[in-house]
Parts: C-alpha cells; structure tokens; sequence
C-alpha cells in the first residue's frame, strides 16, 4: 500500500505521486477589457512535482528566472500548491519540484498568473480526491494571489476568457495582493474567430505589475468610461466575429 499524508476530513496525497502541468503565458487587459479580458497564447511553463515523505522542498529551474526566482518554501508555484492542498484539508508532503520555464518575466505575459494556477492544478493532481479543487475554487484562490482574475482565468481555462467579481469588490495592485473580489470571482470563455493570430512582442527590460498599476489615475471622467465600456462590447464582438473591427475595438482610454 503507498502511504498517504494524513488528513483530519479525509483528503490525502499519496507518497510518491507525480504531476505534470502545462500551463500558458497570457495577455490581460486586451484593449478595454481592464482587469477582465485575457487571452491564452502558445508559450508554456512545464511544472513536475512529486510528492515525497520528506519534509521541504527540492526545486529545480531551467529556462526563464534562473538565478533570480526563489528555490524554497517562498517559490511561488510552491506556495500555490500548498495554498490548493490547504484548501483541500489535505496534509503538507514534501516536494520535488521542476519548473522548465519559457514564459518570459516581467514583460507583461502571465508569468506569475502561470506558476500560481501551474501550483494549483499541481495540487489538485496530487489529490486522491481532485473534487476539492474544480476549476472555480482554482479560479478563487489564484485571484486572491494575483489580485485580479483576467490572467489566471485564461492560464486556467485557455482560450479568450471574461471574467468578473460577483462580490463587485475592488481588485488588488499584483501579484500577492489579494483582492476583496477573489471569492467571487468567475470567467467564461468565449470561442474566438478562425482568423485571429496573437502575435507577440516581447519588450527587453523587466517591469513590476505593481509598478506598472501605480500609474493609473485614481479617478477617471465618464465620458472615458462610457467609451471604453463600448469599447470592450465591441471587442468581444470583433474576437468571436468580426476580426475587421480589431484595431477600432482595442481602443481605450483607461489604461493604455
């Protein structure tokens, strides 16, 4: 019999259990979608995680944030997975994680939208029992460490994704934040049109999502807001529809 980590409600891991995640980089605030639009794109983060009767943690990186991101208990996909398998009532196991990384940081691509859904679906792989962790609890506890659902909905969902808060909370400033709105949070996805190609352009120096938030204006006028709230009607339109209508729909005047 493989030994499994105990748990007072009945949720366990099995010793020795391994998991393989893919999971996308993404594109959020497409256009006037703020904090709600995002859109899959085909670069990919590959996480395997074993679960060991060792305590801690073993990490191995390769790829992107080699030498800069964290290899204990404060990686980030870590304390994901171990947020999911909390959620779950499910006891701590060691870990030997390996991240082959390709979605780039810093340059506005999801990557930390990545390894937190990356680290939830990791947990719920790890489950005897994955019912703890269905994709709208996956969706809530990747909110509450982003702040915001757009990226880490189309990282969970893939695809063009919408996604709002229920609870009409503010959203978060980044990555750790947390958000008022994240227990509340849900996406659909809507299919895109055969001829939308994402092309991607990848900057070459590194910017904070926290940084990058706390240029936005506190207040904005209504006829902008009117605007972009028309704007991003249109948008889902012109994705699904009517691709000729791209360049007129991404225009905005929230945030860009």
């Amino acid at each position: 019999m493989t030994p499994r980590a105990p748990s007072p409600d009945g949720a366990s891991v099995a010793t020795g259990r391994s998991v393989v995640v893919r999971v996308p980089a993404t594109s959020a605030n497409l256009g006037p979608g703020f904090d709600s639009f995002g859109l899959a794109l085909g670069i990919v983060d590959e996480l395997r995680v074993v679960s060991t009767a060792a305590a801690g943690v073993r990490i191995a990186v390769s790829g992107e944030g080699v030498g800069k991101v964290p290899l204990d208990e404060s990686h980030l996909v870590v304390r994901a997975l171990r947020a999911g398998l909390d959620r779950a009532g499910a006891a701590q196991p060691g870990l030997d994680l390996s991240c082959v990384n390709a979605v780039p940081h810093g340059r506005g691509l999801g990557s930390s939208a990545a390894a937190v859904v990356g680290g939830l679906l990791a947990a719920r792989g790890l489950l005897d029992d994955p019912g703890p962790l269905d994709d709208g609890t996956v969706l809530e506890l990747a909110t509450a460490f982003e702040g915001h659902p757009d990226n880490a909905a189309a990282a969970l969902l893939g695809g063009f994704t919408v996604s709002w808060s229920e609870s009409g909370a503010g959203t978060g400033a980044g990555p750790g934040s947390g958000s008022g709105g994240a227990e509340g949070a849900r996406a659909v996805t809507v299919p895109l049109h055969p001829d939308v190609r994402a092309v991607v352009c990848v900057p070459e120096g590194e910017l904070a999502t926290a940084t990058a938030r706390a240029m936005l204006p506190v207040e904005v006028p209504h006829a902008d807001a009117a605007f972009t709230a028309g704007r991003a009607g249109l948008l889902v339109h012109a994705l699904a529809h009517r691709p000729d209508l791209l360049v007129t729909a991404t225009e905005e005047r929230l945030h860009q």
